[in-house]
């Protein structure tokens, strides 16, 4: 149920997002100490805060391979049937933004990806996100499973932070 005094729906918008981004912390986190044992770590100093400041502009994660300094963004994103959370997650695909936080990360790699929940995963919304990210840009369509995220970061995240 939506909180009354929030008539435009933008405080309960944000809390099911920091349930997601919660959630996905707890998962890689547990992931990186279990399998990796600090070779991957969530960077709790955000790089990108520093320069866009608090204005909405700042991923949720930075993922560093502690070894090579090589780092991934990821922007997770989830919605309920009312909201546009796969449309603000395309600000980040422009080039210009796309150019500041390869240069901000210090990557020549595209280092942003993107974890989508929610209403987002249906063939809907997937066939929307993936019209617009293309083959520029890593998604996963997450169901909730550890186990997906392993996958995920197995298969398209961990060659970019080990130089593969």
């Amino acid at each position: 149920m939506r909180d009354t005094t929030d008539p435009t729906g933008m405080k309960f918008a944000g809390d099911v997002g920091r349930r997601l981004e919660k959630k996905v912390d707890e998962v890689l986190s547990e992931y990186f100490l279990s399998k990796y044992n600090g070779k991957y770590r969530l960077c709790e100093d955000n790089p990108l805060k520093k320069m866009y400041g608090l204005s909405g502009v700042v991923p949720d994660h930075i993922i560093e391979n502690t070894e090579t300094g090589n780092r991934i963004m990821i922007e997770s994103k989830n919605q309920d049937a009312g909201g546009n959370a796969y449309e603000r997650m395309f600000k980040f695909c422009t080039p210009n933004m796309v150019r500041l936080v390869k240069d901000t990360l210090d990557v020549k790699y595209n280092p942003i990806v993107f974890i989508c929940s929610g209403v987002l995963n249906t063939p809907k919304f997937r066939n929307k996100i993936n019209f617009g990210l293309g083959d520029d840009f890593d998604n996963l369509f997450w169901e909730g499973t550890k186990e997906e995220i392993a996958n995920f970061f197995e298969t398209k995240l961990k060659g970019r932070l080990d130089n593969e």
